[in-house]
This record gives C-alpha cells, sequence and structure tokens, in this order.
C-alpha cells in the first residue's frame, strides 16, 4: 500500500498502547506518512506517550490500561472489557470517518470473536482496508484454552488486507494466504544522549574495564529467555548483562527469579537489574 500511489489517502491509525515499544513505533510510523503524504488520524487513551506532541492528529477515544492492583477477576474482567470496548470504538470512528485506510498498532487476538465482526463487516461489505503491524508474528503466548486461542487468532485476521513485518516469516507461515505480507526496515528512533558520559553510567552499574554489555530492553516476560542470557554469563567472563524494563504479567518470571539464579552462577556483580518503567529522558542512558 504506496502513499505516494494513492494521492493524500487517509489513514486511521488505532493505538491502544500507551507507552514503550508499539506507542513509539506508531508515533515514528505516523510522521513517517505524513511526511509522505498522508492525512493520519491517530486514536489514542488519555495517557499516550505522556501527552508528548505529536506532530499529526489525535483523537482521545480510548481508555487507559487498568492497574495491575485488585482482585484477579475483576482485573480479568476489567481487561476484556477494555479489548472489547476500543475496538467497538475504533469500530465507530471507521464508520464515520470512512478513512482509505485502517491501520493497527499492532496484532491481537485476544478475545477476537468477541469484537471482530463489525471490521470484518466494514471490510467486506463496505470495502474499509485494514492492516496490522504484526511486530509478534507467532502467538505462541494464549489466553484461554488452546481451541479458543486457534479460533482467535484465525478469526483476528478476518478484517485484514494486508500485514507489515519487518523480517521475513517462518515456515509455515502464520499469517494465512489471502493476507498480504509487506516487509518493511525497522527504523531508528530519536533517542536524546545521556546527561553524564557512558563510562560515568558504566561505572555507576559495576561494569569493569574490558567488560562489553549486553541490555536487555522492555517487558521482562518468559518468552524471551532470559534465563538463557544470564546462563550465558557464566561461559562468557568478559561479558556484562543490563535488564531494564518490567515484568509483563504476573504469569510472568519476576527480577527475583534471574537475580536468584545470577547469584548460583556466582555472575551476580555482572549484572544490572532496573526494574520499572524506564522514562523517555532515561532512554538515552541505556541504549
Amino acid at each position: 500500500y504506496r502513499v505516494k500511489d494513492c494521492g493524500n489517502p487517509t489513514i486511521l491509525i488505532f493505538a491502544p498502547s500507551v507507552g514503550g515499544g508499539l506507542a513509539e513505533y506508531v508515533f515514528y510510523q505516523a510522521k513517517a506518512l505524513e511526511q509522505a503524504g498522508a492525512k493520519v488520524t491517530c486514536l489514542v487513551a488519555p495517557s499516550f506517550l505522556n501527552g508528548r506532541p505529536t506532530g499529526f492528529e489525535t483523537v482521545t477515544c480510548l481508555s487507559d490500561p487498568v492497574s495491575v492492583g485488585g482482585p484477579r477477576l475483576v482485573k480479568n474482567f476489567k481487561m476484556v472489557w477494555r479489548i472489547v470496548a476500543s475496538r467497538s470504538v475504533l469500530a465507530w470512528q471507521v464508520w464515520k470517518r470512512r478513512p482509505d485506510l485502517v491501520l493497527l498498532d499492532s496484532y491481537v487476538e485476544y478475545f477476537a470473536p468477541l469484537w471482530v465482526w463489525p471490521h470484518w463487516l466494514l471490510a467486506r461489505a463496505y470495502g474499509i482496508r485494514y492492516a496490522a503491524n504484526l511486530h509478534d508474528p507467532v502467538r505462541s503466548f494464549a489466553v484461554g484454552p488452546a481451541w479458543w486461542h486457534k479460533l482467535s487468532v484465525r478469526m483476528a485476521y478476518l478484517p485484514l488486507d494486508f500485514v507489515l513485518v519487518h523480517d521475513k516469516l517462518p515456515e509455515p507461515s502464520p499469517v494465512p494466504s489471502r493476507v498480504r505480507v509487506v516487509q518493511v526496515p525497522h527504523g531508528l528512533f530519536e533517542i536524546s544522549g545521556p546527561t553524564v558520559n557512558a563510562q560515568e553510567i558504566r561505572q555507576r552499574w559495576g561494569v569493569k574495564e574490558g567488560q562489553k554489555v549486553f541490555l536487555a530492553f522492555g517487558y521482562v516476560r518468559d518468552g524471551k529467555n532470559l534465563y538463557l542470557a544470564v546462563r550465558a554469563l557464566a561461559q562468557v567472563p568478559e561479558t556484562f548483562l543490563v535488564v531494564a524494563g518490567s515484568v509483563a504479567s504476573a504469569k510472568d518470571k519476576p527480577f527475583a527469579f534471574y537475580r536468584e539464579l545470577a547469584a548460583q552462577l556466582g555472575v551476580l556483580d555482572r549484572c544490572h537489574f532496573a526494574e520499572g518503567f524506564v522514562a523517555d529522558d532515561e532512554l538515552g542512558k541505556y541504549f
């Protein structure tokens, strides 16, 4: 879907993520689309990028993520309600605006049988084109039983005309054959430099002279196999590991697990764990 081939298309971006890599990607993607001549409108939640000026139109009509506290049943209900409600809002906005393209910040299959039908109807009956950024092609994290997960993955693809990926997909492809796959490079983020020099930061973390620093950044979840990185420190003594971010969910191993593993292997002195959300002005320090 080439912007320059379509004059000045209107693109409606659905961005329920308020921070982290997904929100940052939307920010730069929308800017690039605007520069290419598209008219971009982004549907966001109130705390999207902490109110950062965007340069493109944003419409605050989505809700912020639910808090992690409270009874599990109530928290899960709120999560399901937010997912379904936000996609209902998207369907209304699509119907009202009739954009040339609806672009989802990411492909999400959670509870698709509950929310996909209005979008399937808009795509098939009214010719609205849908696309999604497929940041995580292999959907290994399952919500509910296996049959429900497979059904949700299949149904979430129903409205999509094409997906955007950063690299070649594995074989067999997880994307249905009728959905076009477009490979695009992952651009560079504009990260401001650290307020102190790199050597001072390394000394603060405990990095010794000659050690190579490896960074694991973002959500800490089991699927990233960070335990392998910790184990590798024992085999490669000239390395140092920095883990910065937040635990993705209550089902994922906490930071304490990796600290204890590092201590058992005798490599805790070559690890720096920074648990919690990393603010924008802190990004340069890590990268």
